[in-house]
């Protein structure tokens, strides 16, 4: 059995199609790949005549993607799933929200009463597949101070 392994597309196209997976829209208009060979190697993006304009407009129709699995690592998390990242998020709740399964691995697991005490939750709830702390390792000899 052959599984392809690339889907060729850059950060800023993969951001917007985990968006509408998120948002259950079947994928997104775009200018953002024409001119690039993405078109050429991706064979799931179309060159369209864009629908809300009547002149001459090409866009790139970009289908959602929706990843079988995401993993993502929070600073907390409990056992019910409820997990909280200090700083940026980027993407995380978005792909946690796209997903069909979420695994999270947390620096620490706490008890529920600490995430729904303190600053709202970034991911709330999310039914993960798996919650696991981190295993902390030793700084490799080279990076001692």
């Amino acid at each position: 059995m052959k599984y392809q392994t690339s889907f060729h597309m850059n950060i800023k196209t993969y951001s917007k199609v985990a968006k509408a997976a998120q948002l259950r829209f079947p994928g997104v208009f775009s200018k953002q790949l024409l001119g690039s060979d993405i078109i050429r190697y991706n064979p799931y993006v179309q060159v369209m005549q864009n629908p809300g304009r009547k002149d001459n407009d090409p866009v790139v129709f970009i289908p959602a993607l929706y990843p079988d699995v995401t993993i993502i690592h929070v600073h907390a998390a409990d056992r019910f799933g409820n997990a909280r990242i200090y700083g940026p998020r980027v993407n995380d709740a978005t792909l946690a929200a796209a997903a069909r399964k979420v695994i999270i691995t947390a620096e620490e697991i706490v008890p529920e009463i600490d995430i729904r005490n303190s600053l709202p939750a970034v991911l709330s709830s999310l039914s993960p597949m798996a919650i696991s702390p981190s295993l902390r390792r030793p700084l490799p000899r080279c990076l001692k101070s």
